[in-house]
């Protein structure tokens, strides 16, 4: 499943960068497949999101062919680190990530919230977590989180955010972890808003996406970032406003946020 997004002339995007690379071979972008709203796949299979927009925006600016290869997280991790892919649509840094790829410029950040059912009380921080099982994605950023920070977390490893979200649908977990905007997303189109609960006010943590790429090409990075740097403020920001408006919430959607009145 790869989309190709052909870019234009040379006259369509920055001359001062696109004249660099009069000749320069189309970039693999591997992307996930429901990694809502930043990087996903459409119904037809093509790369749609928030860093999609800003991606292709980015080739216009430079003047290089890109091709977005959609796949499951952990694959799209795998084929930058084996060399299938040139450029990781966006992820958080890790030190297990860090052994195989290299980080260019920040895309955007993004809070990651535990989230549990309406009928289980009391939990505050990940700590009170222990004794549950805790749904997340495969090679997620909170795998290596949970494993360092409760060491003794029961994990219930998902291959896909569907995955994961079928599983709480079905009543497989009761509490999971989750970037903030996907699981809100998630929660809203299976109709589960109104059946979980967290505390916005204390993520796990908040770390910024990256762009990636193989470890030690150095040139690619500087490329890379090239581009990112020609994309105004205001252009980002029309990106972003696209991404995460937020709709009109609907009283039976509403999602039951926990407060500590302590």
């Amino acid at each position: 499943m790869a989309v190709a997004v052909w870019l234009l002339s040379v006259a369509g995007g920055s001359p001062a960068l696109a004249a660099s690379h009069p000749r320069a071979p189309r970039l693999k972008i591997a992307a996930s497949i429901d990694n809502i709203p930043f990087h996903f796949a459409d119904e037809q299979g093509r790369a749609v999101g928030m860093f999609v927009d800003l991606w292709s925006l980015w080739a216009k600016k430079t003047g290089r062919e890109i091709e977005f290869i959609p796949r499951p997280w952990a694959q799209s991790l795998e084929m930058v680190r084996t060399g299938r892919a040139d450029i990781h649509a966006g992820c958080f840094f890790s030190p297990q990530r860090d052994e195989y790829l290299d980080y260019a410029d920040e895309l955007r950040d993004c809070q990651t919230h535990f989230f549990y059912h309406d009928t289980i009380y009391g939990l505050t921080t990940l700590q009170d977590l222990k004794g549950f099982q805790i749904g997340v994605l495969d090679k997620d950023y909170a795998v290596e989180f949970v494993r360092r920070e409760l060491p003794d977390g029961a994990l219930k490893l998902y291959d896909s955010h569907k995955a994961l979200f079928s599983g709480v649908e079905r009543g497989e977990i009761k509490v999971f972890i989750c970037d903030t905007p996907t699981a809100l997303y998630f929660l809203s189109q299976n109709g589960l808003i109104s059946r979980f609960r967290y505390h916005p006010s204390a993520p796990l943590y908040r770390k910024p996406f990256f762009a990636a790429v193989r470890q030690d090409n150095n040139d690619l990075i500087r490329v890379v970032n090239s581009g990112l740097s020609a994309i105004s403020p205001d252009e980002r920001a029309a990106i972003e406003r696209k991404w995460m408006g937020e709709a009109p919430v609907q009283p039976r959607d509403r999602l039951i946020v926990a407060v500590d009145q302590s």
